[in-house]
């Protein structure tokens, strides 16, 4: 039972999943840019996020959908960006999504 709890919970992040516009970190919390306001993100928001991303990223691929990677090129003596959160999947969150 417990199993089925998780994916039903899992499944409810994918409805709701409403990816903030811009993110921030202030006093160690993450908040992110909805509709004009900051709204403080818990840890299970970032993570039902996260995942909502990953499987829509996963769809678009099965799909052969178009997607979007961007690349930067830190060059000597600039400072790279560093993530709000990383995940050991590989997955980040950056300031600007």
């Amino acid at each position: 039972m417990r199993s089925t709890r998780s994916i039903e919970k899992f499944l409810e992040g994918l409805k709701k999943a409403v990816f903030p516009d811009r993110y921030k970190e202030e006093a160690g919390k993450i908040y992110g840019l909805v509709a004009g306001e900051w709204q403080e993100l818990t840890d299970d928001e970032i993570e039902n996020l996260k995942e909502s991303f990953k499987a829509q990223h996963l769809e678009d691929l099965k799909a052969f959908r178009p997607g979007e990677i961007e690349v930067k090129i830190v060059k000597d003596g600039e400072e790279e960006e560093k993530p709000l959160r990383s995940w050991p999947d590989g997955y980040y969150l950056y300031s600007d999504g």
